[in-house]
This record gives C-alpha cells, sequence and structure tokens, in this order.
C-alpha cells in the first residue's frame, strides 16, 4: 500500500506537530549539538526565516518533560541517531517576544504592565508545568502573580531560585527579542532623549534592561544556557551592560546555513514531492522558478551556499501540491518587511540614502566598507551611519559574490525593495507586479520565456 503524501509545512511551526504528523522536513538538528558548544547565544536572521521553528526544536530535544518522547520526535533525525548528553535534562523556559509591538504607543507604564502580563502568563505556565519537580502547591500557583506584583523581573527570579533549590538547570529561550524594541525604535526616533521611551526602557533602572540583566544574573546560579533570536543588534547594543554576556552567532560559519534551505535540499524536497503527488508542471522548471524568485541569501561571505528562503519556498509548494499549479501570486504578504522598518534605517543621512537607493536600483548590488558591524545603536541608525548594515539585517541585501559587496538575493527582495524605495523617494514607478507572475507563466507556457518576459516588461523599464 502506498504511503499517505507528506504534507507541505508552511506555517507550521510546532514541531512535534511537523515531525509527528506526516510533514515534510528538513533536518536541521545536526545544529543542536554544536550551539551546545556556546553559552548564551544571539542568533539574527530576517523575518520569516525559520527562527522560531528551530526555537521549538531546541524545546522538545531539551526539555526535561518529553524525555519519552524523545524517540518517537527525534528517532528518525540526526540528533536522534547522535544524541548529546544534555538532551532531555533542563527545565525548559520558551519566551516568545513576537506580537508586542502592538503597544508600542502606550506610555512607559503602559507598555511596562502589557511586557510584565504578558511574560507572567509563560512564567506561570512554567511553573504549572513544572510545578511537581519544583514541589509547588496549588496555592503558591494560585497567588503567583499576587505574590509578585505582576513583575516580571521580581518572578523570573524567584523561578530561576526555584530550579537552583532542586539542583535543577534552566534553559531559556526568547524568540524575536527585539519585536517591541525595534518597533519604539521607530516610533521615537524623533524625540528628544528625556522623552524617548524606546531609550528610557534599555537604560539602568528601564524595564526591559532589568529583565535582562535578571537573565544575566541568573546564570551565575541556574540559568545554564540561553538562546536569542531576533532581526536588528540595536536592542542589545543600546542596553550597553545590561546584557553584555551574549555571543553572536550571526556570522560564525559552522551556523551559516542553520536557517534556510541550501540548493540540494530543495532539490531533494522536490524529488520527494514529485514521488508523493502526481503534478503536472515539470519538475525542472519547478525548481529554476524557486531558484530566481526565492534563493540568494547569504549571511557570511566564505560560505558555499546561498540560502532559499523558508516561507516563501514552503508557501510556493503548498500551493503546487494543492492546485497542482504555481501560485497566482509568488509574493506571500507574511514575509514582507515593514516600510516604516526599511524608512527608518535610511536615518536622516539623505545623501546616503539616494545614493544607497539610486545603485541598489541599478545595479541590483551596493559596496559597503564596514565589516556589518553588530554594535551599532539607534544613534547610530537616526543618523544613517549604517544604511547597507540595516538593509543587510532586515533582508533586502546579502552577501554578494565578491568581499565588502551586498546584493539583492533574489525577484522577489527586488520588488519589494523597488517599492519601499519609491515611496521613500516618492518616485513614480508604475505597473511593477511581481505577484502575478503565476498567471503569466499561463500566459507564456514555459520558464525561460516568462523569466525573459518579465525582465524585458517590468524589471528592466525601472533599471
Amino acid at each position: 500500500m502506498k504511503k499517505e503524501p507528506k504534507k507541505i509545512p508552511y506555517t507550521v511551526s510546532n514541531f512535534k506537530t511537523l515531525i509527528t504528523e506526516n510533514y515534510h522536513y528538513i533536518d536541521k538538528t545536526k545544529y543542536i549539538e554544536e550551539l551546545e558548544k556556546v553559552k548564551i547565544s544571539v542568533f539574527l536572521r530576517p523575518r520569516r526565516f525559520g527562527k522560531s521553528l528551530f526555537t521549538e526544536t531546541l524545546r522538545y530535544y531539551y526539555d526535561l518533560r518529553f524525555a519519552d518522547e524523545f524517540q518517537e520526535i527525534f528517532g528518525n533525525l540526526y540528533i536522534g541517531k547522535n544524541p548529546t548528553p544534555k538532551h532531555n535534562t533542563y527545565y525548559f523556559l520558551s519566551l516568545n517576544f513576537s506580537g508586542m509591538a502592538v503597544w508600542l504607543e502606550g506610555d512607559r507604564s503602559f507598555i511596562k504592565k502589557q511586557f510584565d502580563s504578558n511574560i507572567m502568563i509563560n512564567l506561570y505556565e512554567f511553573l504549572y508545568n513544572y510545578k511537581e519537580e519544583l514541589k509547588l502547591s496549588d496555592k503558591y500557583l494560585e497567588n503567583f502573580n499576587d505574590y509578585y506584583n505582576n513583575n516580571a523581573s521580581g518572578a523570573l527570579k524567584k523561578i530561576t531560585s526555584l530550579v537552583h533549590a532542586q539542583n535543577g538547570k534552566l534553559f531559556i529561550t526568547i524568540d524575536e527579542y527585539d519585536s517591541l524594541t525595534n518597533a519604539m525604535a521607530i516610533f521615537y526616533q524623533h524625540a528628544p532623549e528625556n522623552d524617548n521611551e524606546y531609550l528610557n526602557i534599555l537604560k539602568k533602572g528601564g524595564f526591559f534592561r532589568s529583565f535582562f540583566e535578571t537573565i544575566k544574573y541568573g546564570t551565575a546560579t541556574a540559568i545554564d544556557n540561553v538562546y536569542i533570536t531576533g532581526i536588528l543588534p540595536i536592542t542589545i547594543a543600546d542596553m550597553n551592560s545590561g546584557f553584555n554576556i551574549a555571543t553572536w552567532l550571526t556570522f560564525e560559519d559552522r551556523f551559516a546555513n542553520m536557517l534556510g534551505f541550501t540548493e540540494q535540499e530543495i532539490k531533494n524536497l522536490i524529488d520527494e514531492i514529485y514521488n508523493d503527488y502526481n503534478l503536472t508542471p515539470d519538475k525542472t522548471e519547478t525548481y529554476n522558478i524557486l531558484k530566481q524568485y526565492y534563493d540568494g541569501y547569504k549571511f557570511i561571505s566564505g560560505s558555499d551556499d546561498y540560502l532559499f528562503n523558508p516561507t516563501m519556498t514552503l508557501y510556493f509548494l503548498n500551493s503546487l501540491i494543492n492546485n497542482n499549479r504555481y501560485p497566482d501570486l509568488m509574493t506571500d504578504t507574511n514575509t514582507r518587511i515593514d516600510y516604516n522598518q526599511i524608512s527608518y534605517i535610511f536615518g536622516n543621512n539623505k545623501k546616503m540614502r539616494d545614493y544607497t537607493i539610486n545603485k541598489i536600483t541599478e545595479n541590483k548590488s551596493l559596496k559597503y566598507s564596514s565589516r556589518l558591524n553588530i554594535n551599532f545603536d539607534m544613534i547610530d541608525y537616526k543618523n544613517g551611519n549604517y544604511i547597507p548594515e540595516g538593509l543587510f539585517y532586515s533582508g533586502i541585501l546579502t552577501q554578494g559574490e565578491y568581499s565588502n559587496e551586498l546584493r539583492i538575493p533574489n525577484i522577489i527582495t527586488y520588488e519589494m525593495a523597488l517599492s519601499y524605495f519609491t515611496k521613500i523617494n516618492n518616485y513614480k514607478v508604475t505597473g511593477l507586479d511581481i505577484t502575478m507572475i503565476g498567471e503569466n507563466y499561463q500566459d507564456y507556457g514555459d520558464v525561460k520565456n516568462l523569466i525573459e518576459n518579465f525582465f524585458q516588461k517590468t524589471i528592466k523599464k525601472f533599471l
């Protein structure tokens, strides 16, 4: 009997669901053993690049509550066949800061209250999950918020001490650590320093910095490891010494392909899909389209591989297996970057802004003189000192073929860049509709003609 075809895990971020409910999975678990060699790591990548799924992978691997399910979840994967001694030995605290940006227009007390409330929910869930191991009474759990007056930093200190009292070790993940602060940096970019709530929550005594200081101090006792994801480096830079214990993995060669799909991984995935499904579109054409529109990311100059954007690729393949044709809209709207973030990166440096826009529009590439420094802050952004670097972290630019060159990774990103630049400089650009490429494909009939016509009729007229 033929096996049920595997599903495409588009929008699926629960690792256990992905593994146990017959989804395709490109095995990235070999990176877990490398991460164990690092303490307190920060890993930055653009939006929708698989950061959340990997933090969930760590949860199921390290959380002691899932020890009995280790073989079921990881048995067929690299790390299941090569487990490390630390698997399923931790009290695991998973924090997710995504979505916090909705509070940015409130005053400081409102934002702090919302931040604390959000974290307290995670902390309560943690205590509930481990109440037997930590020997907690139902009464203690019922009054947990009252004990700590809805103060996330104070509650985290207590949790750390509870774990330490049981001779346990705590593993903390923070996904999208800068979701709130990036939005606040943009909102308050023109505010005087004293009234700049972004800077206020990150300076000494600010609630955001205090929370990270609590983690920092906890590493002396029960907190054994921390894994943080985000997009930009400015939040930790603006906290100064508030969290100066982090190891930045963004440019580590060994983690170059931890997120995103390599060319070989995509070819293998396409082979599996075409074996599972009776698809009409030609397999080679499918790969070529994916490569043109979603490939091209390289985050480390010495890497041999260019990477496919995972969310965009899965969006395309999900439509393919469900409809037996390419999607009408080639751009997954969930991957688009907020225009305000791009505008913010240009800051007040109009000369560099215009130079950058012209170079990228004309050449789809840009020379840069720094080393993609991770230590730039809000003031640097406000002054437009790190425009190429900001576009790199945001995913608009990626490492080029030559040293000190950044380039547009693919057609979809080029369309995004042109749309941002149009709005920033009030260019009168009309007719750019890359998202209808699926319909154009049906008209043109083959991928070569599709690409040639698309460049001739849509892209080249803007160069």
